[in-house]
């Protein structure tokens, strides 16, 4: 039961202070092909780079509108000033501009490799800045966003590095609640390693730390006013050492094998490009090479998230979308995970809403004439202890809903009649899906005597 609880309480807690969202910027191809022409003059970039090479890249940056500091980067660029103030300012721009800057880009290695890393601030609020981070991949020579999964807002918060081939992020919301995730490096891969969280309620507060699985580690409640009162700040000190301690322990056991992440073929990537030009690819899963394949894809552009599968069999030309859909996702930062079955021909993808404390997963299938078929869904209600589920048939929703005791023991279960839902014809297949039509909720007649 210790484990369902902080489970439930990671997956309801884990929501950061209002922060003010901004569209999401991102290096074009220019930035990268322009820094690596630099690169290959200069080596990784450092401080020690020519004031002349800095002062390119920040022309650069500016000139494919990244978020730079406009008075700082012109100033910079004004050949009336010295080479040595401009090499000054140059280097605190690339740098992040100091605590006062105002959307500005940071070059750091972030993941140890010897390659600076470009990581530009996306959202300010009044405790939480939230950054998006690109890693360089010299032999690629681009940036590629990393993917942080520690909190469901993605995106990397308030981090630090606390020992090589870590970084420890922290969200904050209000004294004394604050939110950590702990990942290890696994070359260009963030791999989360836990979460840690201490939140009040009434006149407790509830810390512990729990495995990515949310498998607690170890959890306590004590008085708020240990944390609220100055005469107990070398207790409140304690604690907080003990929890990030404990938090950093879990970097001593091995990580779990982990299959290798798939190599998109090139010809997958030049359909992107072609189809769907400005758009990352943001999520992938599938098999294949340049021969046959079959991959589902997240392609993302400012907040614009849209479905596609490509597949080829051995005797295809080339390969092809069989779904490119737009309204299948959520609009917005949040991407789903992905998973196309080893088997081929069955699809994957769930949403986490932590704030909700709800987990969506829907999943289709390829019919025999090798059309993908009918989404169904799958609701999880943790606090609630409730799962239900519902397909579409011949213009009716079916379905069960099934309350469990908290320790995967079904205390009930039981389909709901079916329901008229004349919103949903046509628009159920995976290449015409309408996420935004799905249901919230089971229909209120469900689990009746």
């Amino acid at each position: 039961m210790k484990r369902s609880v902080a489970l439930f309480m990671m997956l309801l807690m884990f929501a950061p202070a209002i922060w003010a969202e901004e569209s999401f910027p991102h290096p074009t191809q220019a930035v990268s092909n322009g820094y690596a022409a630099l690169a290959d003059r200069h080596g990784p970039y450092g401080d020690a780079w020519p004031v002349g090479a800095k002062m390119d890249l920040l022309r650069l940056m500016r000139d494919e509108g990244l978020p730079l500091m406009r008075d700082k980067a012109e100033e910079v660029l004004d050949t009336k000033i010295t080479p040595a103030r401009q090499d000054q300012l140059a280097t605190a721009l690339l740098a992040g501009g100091g605590e006062d800057a105002d959307w500005p880009p940071r070059m750091q290695d972030i993941n140890l490799d010897g390659w600076p890393d470009l990581l530009l601030i996306t959202a300010r609020g009044a405790r939480n800045t939230r950054h998006d981070a690109w890693l360089w991949q010299p032999e690629a020579r681009r940036f590629v966003q990393a993917d942080f999964n520690g909190f469901s807002e993605g995106g990397l918060w308030d981090y630090c590095q606390p020992a090589p081939g870590l970084l420890l992020d922290r969200l904050r919301d209000g004294l004394p609640d604050s939110y950590w995730a702990l990942y290890r490096w696994q070359g260009m891969t963030p791999v989360l390693l836990g979460r840690a969280f201490r939140t009040a309620y009434g006149d407790q507060v509830s810390e512990g730390v729990t495995r990515e699985n949310g498998f607690a580690v170890w959890e306590e409640s004590v008085p708020l006013s240990v944390y609220s009162d100055s005469d107990n700040a070398e207790q409140a000190d304690r604690r907080d050492n003990h929890l990030l301690q404990t938090l950093l322990s879990l970097a001593e056991e091995p990580l779990a094998e982990e299959a290798p992440q798939p190599t998109l073929p090139d010809a997958v990537i030049a359909l992107c490009d072609t189809a769907w030009p400005g758009y990352r690819i943001a999520r992938l899963s599938g098999f294949g090479d340049a021969q046959r394949g079959q991959w589902a894809l997240v392609l993302s552009r400012d907040g614009h998230n849209v479905l596609c599968i490509a597949e080829k069999a051995e005797t295809d030309a080339a390969y092809a979308f069989t779904v490119q859909n737009e309204k299948a996702l959520r609009q917005g930062p949040q991407l789903p995970s992905l998973l196309i079955d080893t088997g081929g021909d069955s699809l994957f993808f769930s949403y986490q809403d932590r704030e909700a404390n709800t987990s969506h997963h829907y999943h289709a299938v390829k019919d025999s004439q090798g059309h993908w078929g009918n989404v169904d869904m799958t609701v999880h209600h943790l606090a609630l202890h409730r799962e239900w589920t519902m397909y579409v048939e011949d213009g009716m929703q079916h379905g069960e809903v099934l309350l469990t005791d908290g320790n995967d023991n079904i205390l009930q279960r039981q389909a709901y009649p079916p329901q008229p839902v004349p919103h949903l014809v046509g628009k159920t297949a995976l290449a015409d899906f309408d996420g935004s039509l799905y249901p919230n909720q089971p229909p209120e007649n469900a689990l009746t005597p």
